[in-house]
């Protein structure tokens, strides 16, 4: 159902991949490369951007397949897949611009996403056991 646990963490994963529209990856003064505008963000390069946009959406449907627990729990893994990869490169970015800049508070966002979307499956296989034990007392 809707209401489950799985559903919140999935409400929250699609909510950290959307906040990051508002959120900077990292900030720097010097401004060139990524930092043309001083901040790197996820509309500053097309895959960090492709990988939010992804992250959102397919955490964000991912809550009505609750009919299909095994559906549901491989699209969270690509949803977790994605908070990694954005993570990840979101850091990789940063890490090989070869300016002085400083971590903004979206750089942390990916890995909280990835962290909410495991719950989520660990929630989706309790939710899947309960069910197969209910049909075995029938």
């Amino acid at each position: 159902m809707v209401q489950r646990i799985q559903s919140i963490f999935l409400l929250l994963a699609s909510g950290g991949f959307w906040s990051l529209f508002a959120l900077p990856f990292a900030t720097s003064k010097d401004k060139s490369g990524y930092y043309q505008d001083g901040v790197l963000t996820i509309q500053d390069h097309t895959v960090l951007l492709g990988l939010a946009v992804a992250g959102g959406l397919i955490s964000f449907i991912a809550i009505f397949l609750f009919k299909n627990r095994n559906l549901q729990k491989s699209i969270t893994w690509l949803a977790a897949i994605c908070g990694l990869a954005l993570g990840g490169f979101g850091y990789y970015l940063f890490s090989n611009s070869g300016q002085s800049a400083n971590l903004g508070g979206g750089i942390g966002i990916p890995f909280i996403s990835l962290i909410l979307a495991i719950a989520a499956i660990i929630f989706i296989g309790k939710d899947e056991k309960l069910v197969k034990s209910m049909d075995r007392l029938r």
